[in-house]
Order: C-alpha cells, then sequence, then structure tokens
C-alpha cells in the first residue's frame, strides 16, 4: 500500500504519469492526498528516486526498466501494472498523399520483421505494431485530455 508514501513520477506531459495517477485512482487513493507525488523530469529520474531512497516508489514505463541495467535496479520490487495501452501511434496529417501513407504504413508495418525491428522491441519490451483500434483511440481519448491540461494549465 502507497498510503503515507512518497511516490517518484515522469514528467506531467508523460502519460506514465497520468497511468499512475489513475491506478492509484483505482486502488482507492487519492494522489496527491494519500500519496506525496514527485515528478521529476524524466522516466530515468523517477525510477533513479527510488533506486536512492529518496521516494518510496517510483511509476516508470517498460522501456526505461529494461533499458537500465545496473546492479542497483535489484533494489526495486515491481508492486503492480497499469492498463496496457498502444506503446506510441504514429500518425501522419491528411494531407499526406494517400501513395506515401500506404509507404509509410508498408515501411511501418515491415518494420517488426527486420533484425532491426526485432531488436528494437526486444530492447524495449513493446510488442510490435498493430493498427490502431477505435477501442486504442477512445481509451488513449482519456489520457490525452489529462496531457493537455498539463501542458496548457488553465485552458
Amino acid at each position: 500500500d502507497l498510503r503515507g508514501k512518497s511516490l517518484a513520477l515522469p514528467p506531467k506531459p508523460a502519460i506514465v504519469h497520468h497511468l499512475a495517477l489513475r491506478e492509484l485512482e483505482i486502488k482507492g487513493l487519492k494522489p496527491a492526498k494519500d500519496v506525496l507525488l514527485k515528478p521529476q523530469k524524466s522516466h530515468s529520474n523517477a525510477m533513479h528516486m527510488a533506486i536512492r531512497g529518496q521516494t518510496d516508489g517510483a511509476a516508470i514505463g517498460q522501456p526505461t526498466w529494461r533499458r537500465y541495467d545496473a546492479a542497483d535496479k535489484a533494489s526495486l520490487v515491481k508492486i503492480g501494472e497499469s492498463e496496457a495501452i498502444p506503446g506510441f501511434a504514429l500518425m501522419v496529417h491528411p494531407r499526406v498523399p494517400e501513395m506515401e501513407r500506404a509507404a509509410l504504413r508498408r515501411a511501418l508495418f515491415g518494420f517488426s520483421g527486420t533484425d532491426t525491428g526485432r531488436n528494437y522491441f526486444n530492447k524495449t519490451g513493446l510488442q510490435g505494431v498493430r493498427e490502431v483500434t477505435q477501442a486504442d483511440k477512445e481509451r488513449l481519448d482519456f489520457y490525452l485530455a489529462k496531457i493537455n491540461a498539463a501542458l496548457n494549465p488553465g485552458r
């Protein structure tokens, strides 16, 4: 239980920041009231706050966790995970001609079948490339609104 504890977070524009807040709420905790939140400038900084004992825990993305291989990482214990979301979405403006969009789509969907692609997905823990579904868009809209509010306070 993180009640009364401190939690290092990536910066507010990072989706992991908002995934962590949502997960705290799901667990019945009120972020910033039940848990002391300490936003950092990066995912790595958040992780190092916990490693150094400056916070009781940290919320970080899987790529940050997998990329960091120092021995002091062993001092951390995973206590939970947020909901799974697409790792990232690639979009183009509608004015990009359909032929170019098709070429980009082929290159993107072919990436995971290349040695470079397999290496990338192995190192990051991301799980390949797939079409974005309407359900993905709807789930991400919740977090995009939170990120937009963080980037544009008072709007």
